[in-house]
């Protein structure tokens, strides 16, 4: 009889020969040697694209960076950010399950969102950048640390 070998099997034959698994689902980055190396990234994805940037709400994860679109998401109040993308600039909305100060209408799917500009290193090792509350002009500081 032939066994094929479950997932759970293979990740836990992969683990014991030092595979280092991403909770990202991503493909593991491959060694050579001791160095390893980030996985190639989709055509045409900033630099940026699966970074974790600390920040004062908590690590902002970055999803999805490409041409036209961007898909951030942090901790703080389940929050994510769903931007238009020009190059190294990402400029969109803010949203949280809850906050300090909601706002009259609803967008995204709450009352607690708000405007966002940022702009990332061409390198992808940092973004600095401004938010603010429902359709205010951005004007909070909002930076990697």
């Amino acid at each position: 009889m032939r066994v094929r070998p479950t997932s759970l099997a293979l990740t836990v034959l992969m683990m014991s020969a030092g595979a280092m698994l991403p909770a990202s689902g991503l493909a593991a980055p491959r060694r050579h040697g001791r160095v390893a190396t980030r996985p190639a990234l989709p055509p045409g994805s900033h630099p940026a694209t699966g970074h974790t940037y600390p920040h004062s709400f908590g690590p902002l994860t970055v999803r999805t960076f490409d041409q036209t679109h961007f898909v951030g998401t942090y901790p703080y109040h389940t929050g994510r950010i769903e931007a238009d993308a020009r190059g190294d600039t990402v400029t969109g909305y803010w949203y949280q399950v809850e906050g300090g100060h909601p706002c009259d209408t609803e967008r995204g799917g709450t009352r607690n969102w708000g405007r966002v500009t940022l702009t990332f290193a061409p390198d992808g090792t940092s973004f600095r950048g401004v938010e603010g509350y429902c359709d205010d002009a951005p004007s909070y500081p909002w930076n990697s640390q």
